[in-house]
């Protein structure tokens, strides 16, 4: 099998689509929000712990401008910016956005907590939570000829895996999500190790 780079199909049938909307996003003050920022994260980022979920990936535009206090222009009639996040349970936040809508200070206002990404960034950031999760990582592919050496490079680690087992202390069956960490000590004289292991499991109901 063999691969062939083709033309995106959507411009085919969308000629002349126009730009995506680049309206200042500014920030919106506590005293009309009601509640800042972090405050808003860090109780919806306890609330993703409680319920065993790691993340959450906000699509909504009136989301995520609410859970950042921030407005925009995107939006004919609406003061909303048109964006994509991941709320993660330690109450960050990654925003995909268009840094050339971001208003001078509005970095300062979102926080360090807060991350900027392109939104074509997106995607792969998705694939890479959800592989760290399950205890894996992912590849990013630019270039096809490169795809077969990273077809190698999975092989290799398919093949040099090792299955580990313990016994909880916690012999709930609550169904909650219980975290776990891998920690490595390797021996003297290798070059460092990295251990990729899934960082927890749904306890059993029954």
């Amino acid at each position: 099998a063999s691969l062939k780079p083709v033309e995106n199909p959507i411009d085919r049938i969308w000629p002349g689509r126009p730009a995506a909307p680049l309206a200042p996003v500014v920030p919106h003050p506590d005293r009309f929000a009601g509640e800042s920022a972090p405050s808003k994260r860090s109780r919806l980022g306890r609330a993703l712990a409680e319920d065993g979920a790691a993340a959450a990936v906000l699509t909504a535009p009136e989301s995520i401008a609410w859970l950042l206090n921030i407005r925009g222009g995107d939006v004919p009639h609406t003061p909303l910016p048109l964006s994509f996040a991941i709320l993660r349970e330690d109450s960050s936040v990654t925003l995909f956005i268009d840094r050339r809508k971001l208003a001078p200070g509005l970095d300062r206002h979102l926080g360090n907590s807060v991350t900027i990404e392109t939104p074509e960034r997106l995607g792969p950031a998705l694939l890479s939570d959800v592989s760290e999760l399950s205890g894996g990582r992912s590849f990013t592919i630019d270039n096809p000829n490169d795809l077969a050496d990273v077809a190698t490079k999975i092989g290799i680690e398919l093949r040099n895996q090792y299955v580990l087992g313990y016994r909880p202390k916690n012999p709930g069956h609550d169904g909650k999500w219980r975290k776990i960490k891998v920690k490595l000590i390797p021996p003297k004289g290798l070059p460092p190790l990295r251990v990729y292991a899934k960082t927890g499991y749904y306890a059993p109901t029954e």
